[in-house]
């Protein structure tokens, strides 16, 4: 199974490293902003040097860090549902605020190197970090350079954390795909959906312990198949089920039953449809509860080669008995009319082989997202 989230060391870079690129930044729009006594604009060019050697060393690390972890495929795909140009943006996006991550704090230590005023850089106040060796003649043009280099640069980091931002909040609210959790960190992570409101508590599927199968007949016998690639977010608060949700996407061509003659058809053009349509998503708008108990009601709409279609799932959601970790288990199902969704409409669209009704089940096992 792939995984679902980046590893600890790479989650605990990301977030130091947000922090200490959110002083330098900071530090370095109030230089020369007007807006400090003199002494204390002093001390926090200080301070900013030693955001930057900070971002410098971290960016070193993290790069490490990276590398080790696609070594070993530690890195989750991107989410089911992703379009090909969001990937290969996101790569970009990435490999852009890498460099800037670099680059910014070498051009401030080149631009301080070869500064006429020929002050140290003392980080924290303790520690001398040494200038760049520049020779004289190339001092004024390093300068030069370095000084222009290192605030455009500035801008285009600013540039790419918006687009960086604004990417996490256009997948949670335009696809309702919470990708957060893949890079969950504590407080800090949920601060950047507080201004919104408060959300219910995110779960992380246990995938090796969950399915998510389906049923029908064929010419009078029951058939089972199950997806071996799908996905799902779930978020869920018994008092809150306003903002309590879930999402799930799946691969159609990763419908399986075992059956040589159907897994042959599922995929094709008349069916699934997968070349066309390759992943099918439900995504819940409203929450409410049954009238048993532990039983919920999730209202929403699932997308199905193209056709997207109002649905109701009725499921139970108990805690599993002396596990440790606060984890639940998610049992319903969902009776669809293929033919809504076009699905062998040509073949057999009077349902005289397939049946119409097919039942899709959810056994899946999930605990809360741990802040690590």
């Amino acid at each position: 199974m792939q995984p679902t989230r980046y590893p600890a060391p790479l989650v605990a870079l990301h977030w130091l490293m947000a922090a200490v690129v959110l002083g330098m930044l900071a530090s370095g729009l109030l230089v020369g902003s007007a807006l400090l006594p003199k002494m204390q604009e002093y001390q926090l060019i200080q301070w900013h040097k030693a955001f930057g050697v900070g971002v410098l060393w971290l960016a070193v690390l993290r790069v490490g860090v990276r590398l080790w972890a696609m070594a070993g495929k530690h890195i989750p795909p991107a989410p089911l549902g992703t379009k090909p140009w969001e990937v290969m943006a996101a790569r970009w996006g990435h490999l852009g605020l890498y460099g800037a991550m670099l680059a910014i704090p070498f051009t401030g230590w080149l631009m301080v190197s070869a500064s006429p005023y020929g002050l140290p850089t003392v980080l924290f106040g303790n520690v001398i970090w040494p200038n760049l060796p520049i020779p004289e003649a190339y001092k004024t043009w390093a300068f030069g350079a370095a000084k222009e280099s290192h605030e455009l640069l500035a801008f285009g980091l600013l540039g790419l954390l918006a687009v960086h931002i604004g990417a996490v909040v256009k997948h949670y609210y335009t696809d309702k795909t919470n990708i957060l959790p893949r890079i969950w960190f504590g407080v800090v992570a949920m601060l950047v959906f507080m201004v919104t409101s408060v959300q219910a508590a995110p779960y992380v599927v246990d995938y090796p312990k969950s399915t998510l199968s389906f049923k029908g007949s064929h010419a009078g016998a029951e058939f089972r198949g199950k997806f071996t690639n799908w996905q799902a977010v779930i978020e869920f608060d018994e008092s809150s089920l306003a903002t309590s949700k879930v999402t799930a996407s799946f691969a159609t061509a990763s419908a399986k039953t075992g059956n040589v003659s159907y897994d042959g058809a599922l995929p094709t053009a008349d069916w699934l449809n997968s070349e066309k349509y390759p992943t099918a998503t439900f995504t819940s708008t409203e929450m409410t509860k049954g009238a048993k108990q532990f039983t919920y009601n999730a209202k929403g709409a699932l997308t199905l080669r193209g056709v997207t279609q109002p649905v109701t799932m009725v499921f139970t959601l108990t805690p599993i008995v002396g596990n440790p970790t606060g984890a639940l288990r998610a049992m319903g199902a969902l009776t669809l009319d293929r033919l809504a969704f076009g699905v062998g409409a040509q073949s057999d669209g009077a349902a005289e082989w397939v049946s119409r009704a097919i039942t899709v089940t959810i056994d899946l096992t999930a605990t809360p997202a741990s802040p690590n």
